[in-house]
């Protein structure tokens, strides 16, 4: 009898272990939140208010669970010379998105796709900051190359 009470417990606690388990496409979301939230509030304290408007509507879309995608070229004009290295960059994340990134890499990946954003947002301004697009460039080259690692495994 104490055996199959114990079964009983365990299998219950496995239950209700089994019922809390965040998605991989969960966990995805919510950090494009978090990524888009600390951009927004990082925009927002430069004093880039259009940039801080753009990072919180995608963060609210990415809470609503709602599909995100990223900048594209259309979205902005950048200068000769980037806008070619700009869509390089662009090309390696849909690929990552599309390869499985959500849901292998999750993190890596959102924070890969906010980190583009900001490149290309920070690249195509009147007179860009050349620390701040290394920093989003920076972080972007990080996080594709986490997410790049984690989908060969």
């Amino acid at each position: 009898m104490m055996k199959a009470r114990t079964l009983v417990a365990v299998a219950a606690g496995l239950m209700i272990v089994g019922g809390c388990e965040t998605s991989p496409e969960d966990t995805f979301k919510n950090s494009l939140e978090r990524e888009y939230a600390a951009l927004a509030s990082s925009a927002q304290a430069r004093g880039a208010a259009d940039s801080a408007k753009m990072y919180s509507g995608k963060g609210k879309m990415a809470a609503e669970g709602k599909k995100v995608d990223p900048l594209t070229m259309k979205d902005r004009k950048l200068p000769k010379g980037v806008d070619d290295e700009v869509e390089a960059g662009r090309i390696a994340l849909i690929a990552i998105i599309r390869g499985g990134g959500p849901k292998k890499a999750p993190n890596q990946t959102a924070m890969a796709q906010a980190s583009f954003d900001c490149w290309m947002d920070e690249a195509a301004k009147q007179k860009p900051s050349a620390k701040d697009v290394k920093t989003c460039r920076d972080g972007f080259d990080k996080a594709l190359k986490q997410a790049e690692d984690a989908l060969s495994k």
